[in-house]
Formats: structure tokens, C-alpha cells, sequence
């Protein structure tokens, strides 16, 4: 460099190397702090059952995640698992044509007990733990029993086996909004981003 004596070409060039290294470390600490924090876990399956209305994290050799309470709501304490945006369902036992899976953000699940009460339970996304990425979270003004809430499958249930069923499930998907009714099986809800 003309004009430049040897130490100042030498502390441009280490200025140099220092400035790229700082912006390549910049440009991957993000994506490497996601990986190492582990928040791209896949998440278990949430299984909705009737009978009574039992909510089952995790299926087959998917083991499942204990559910939380966080504030009023329940979510599945999994701090690693991925965000989430969107459910996929898959419904069994529905009188009406649903459609065999569809993509939405948030559903409803209707239980009638034998004496036609209705409870209404809503799952949808929130942050994880009230600040965190959005993680899938039970809704409802019920009281949810977490006796089962432990092993392989944790479990949240409500009201007594064989008392009542899901008779709806309602949500927005592809091609409109659904209402799938009668006497409804199972819900199976995957979790994507």
C-alpha cells in the first residue's frame, strides 16, 4: 500500500480478520444458540378421546410430555419442542364428512355428558409459559383432572368415563370451516411449525 508503513498494514489486516470473524460469529449465533438450546425438538402428538374427555400427549413409540399449568391454560412441558403454528387433524367417528386431515391454527371440542351439558375446550397456540415461542395450550373454564398427568402417555381428563362424548369439533381449514359432529372417536392433532 503506497504511503503505509509495515505496522500500519499489518493492523489494518488484523482489523480486517477481527471485523470478519466478529460478522461470520454474529451470522451463525442465532441459528447455533436455536440448535444447542434444542428448541427444534419435534413435538409428541396430542390425542383428544371421548368417554370422557381425556387429552393424551404422545402415541406409539412417540412417547408423550407431562402437562403444565400455566396460568388458567395447560400446555405439555416440553421447554425443547418446537414452535408451533399450526395442528394437523385427523378425526374418527364423525357422523358428518370432515375432511381426513386438515391444517388449522386452532379447534374447538365440544363434550355432552348424558344429562346434555356441554362443555366447550379449545386448543390453540400461546407462548410457552406465557413468554416464550408458541407452544400448543389447552383452553377451557373446566376443571381438568391431572391424575393421569405422569408415564409414558400423560393425561388431563374430564368428566367420568363413560358419562358422555366429543360431539363436535369445529375449525377452520382448507376449503372452509368445519363442523364435524356425532359421536366422535378420536382426535388426533400433529404439531407442526
Amino acid at each position: 500500500m503506497p504511503g503505509k508503513s509495515l505496522s500500519q498494514v499489518a493492523y489494518i489486516a488484523a482489523a480486517t480478520v477481527v471485523t470478519t470473524a466478529a460478522v461470520v460469529t454474529l451470522a451463525t449465533l442465532g441459528p447455533l444458540q436455536k440448535v444447542l438450546s434444542g428448541e427444534d425438538e419435534e413435538r409428541p402428538p396430542i390425542i383428544v378421546r371421548g368417554g370422557s374427555v381425556i387429552f393424551e400427549s404422545g402415541e406409539g413409540a412417540k412417547k408423550g410430555k407431562k402437562w403444565k399449568k400455566v396460568n388458567d391454560d395447560w400446555q405439555p412441558d416440553h421447554g425443547n419442542g418446537i414452535p408451533v403454528n399450526k395442528f394437523r387433524v385427523a378425526i374418527q367417528g364423525s357422523d358428518a364428512e370432515c375432511p381426513p386431515l386438515q391444517l388449522t391454527r386452532e379447534l374447538s371440542i365440544t363434550y355432552t355428558d348424558e344429562q346434555g351439558v356441554s362443555s366447550i375446550f379449545f386448543i390453540t397456540t400461546k407462548a410457552r409459559n406465557g413468554n416464550g415461542s408458541p407452544a400448543p395450550t389447552i383452553v377451557t373454564d373446566q376443571k381438568l383432572d391431572d391424575l393421569g398427568n405422569s408415564g409414558d402417555y400423560p393425561k388431563l381428563t374430564y368428566g367420568t368415563d363413560k358419562n358422555g362424548s366429543i360431539t363436535h369439533v369445529k375449525f377452520s381449514g382448507i376449503g372452509g370451516q368445519f363442523d364435524c359432529h356425532g359421536t366422535i372417536t378420536s382426535v388426533k392433532l400433529s404439531q407442526e411449525k
